[in-house]
């Protein structure tokens, strides 16, 4: 990249088949000039790297499946950012496979209830056994009495 005639192989293959504006010629050269000049000036260190390089650094060649490569183009896309909405609203319910993140979610989601939000939980669920319950509802509604009464008996 010394000099602004150093071109990769594939940059010469496309410009075999297409000519190439000048203006990127341009920006090219001024960029390799650029380099050179922060070369001169002891600010690099090492070799510079080649204008395939600058332009294209390895720490961004992809690696593995990237979530937003999307090969289905438009509709792939709107899919997707329609899941996601999905799921922000609730309609849809992510399910992740890593166990121990799940029971972490569920833990923090279990500490969020207080132990008075779970009483007046308890009450709501007994009324909904009675108001639209079947055969056995009423035993679910006693367990759930029973629940209700040992968590008052424990904060008390």
């Amino acid at each position: 990249m010394e000099s602004s005639s150093k071109a990769t192989p594939d940059m010469n293959a496309s410009s075999q088949l297409s000519p190439r504006p000048a203006q990127l010629c341009r920006i090219e050269n001024e960029l390799l000039d650029a380099a050179n000049d922060l070369k001169n000036r002891r600010r690099v260190i090492g070799t510079l790297l080649t204008l395939e390089e600058m332009l294209n650094p390895v720490e961004e060649q992809e690696i593995g499946q990237s979530a937003y490569t999307f090969e289905g183009g438009d509709e792939e896309i709107v899919s997707t950012v329609q899941h996601e909405l999905d799921i922000q609203s609730g309609k849809v319910i992510e399910i992740s496979d890593d166990k121990e993140d799940d029971d972490k979610e569920e833990e923090a989601e279990l500490n969020a209830f207080s132990t008075k939000d779970i009483v007046q939980f308890c009450q709501k669920l007994e009324r909904l056994c009675f108001r639209h319950g079947y055969e056995d509802s009423l035993a679910f509604s006693g367990q759930l009495r029973r629940f209700r009464t040992h968590l008052v008996k424990q904060v008390t």
